[in-house]
């Protein structure tokens, strides 16, 4: 996705400074991106590896941001601009979202737990593998996940 660059006219003060500071944001990406990528290819091995799922998350961030100026250029410009940040809407079924919801998050929670045992079980290995750093990543990701069925278990479409 390429965004443009260009603020819509009709933007508040606080949604072109918004504006601004999320282009600028993908600017500067795009430019670590590519360094990221310079070094892995460079570096090979490990160094690569690691580099590689920094670049993956820097990315979708990168999208992130794009959709986020969509969904300002789209309230600004009165027209559908995709893709884009949603805004919160009514589902069709908010009771069964949010039982969904609080059994992922028992999943989640639980997969916390296991991470942590995992590490344990690894120890004697973490410093000659990538192994606990891998697990410290999705100890992280499980919290991230956490936090954004959080999000959804306060807000399940009502």
């Amino acid at each position: 996705m390429t965004t443009n660059l260009e603020p819509p006219v009709g933007l508040s003060t606080w949604e072109r400074e918004l504006f601004d500071h999320l282009i600028a944001h993908v600017e500067q990406e795009d430019k670590l991106i590519s360094a990221y990528e310079r070094l892995a290819a460079e570096a090979g091995g490990h160094v690569a590896y690691v580099l590689g799922l920094i670049t993956e998350d820097e990315r979708r961030h990168h999208r992130l941001f794009e959709e986020w100026c969509n969904a300002l250029r789209s309230v600004a410009e009165f027209r559908e601009v995709e893709p884009q940040v949603p805004s919160l809407t009514k589902t069709a079924q908010p009771d069964e979202i949010l039982a969904a919801v609080r059994r992922f998050l028992a999943v989640e929670h639980s997969d916390a737990k296991d991470l942590a045992r995992l590490k344990k079980l690894v120890k004697p290995e973490l410093d000659v593998t990538l192994w606990g750093l891998l697990l410290d990543v999705m100890a992280i990701d499980t919290q991230k996940h956490i936090t954004l069925l959080r999000f959804l278990e306060k807000h399940p479409g009502r």
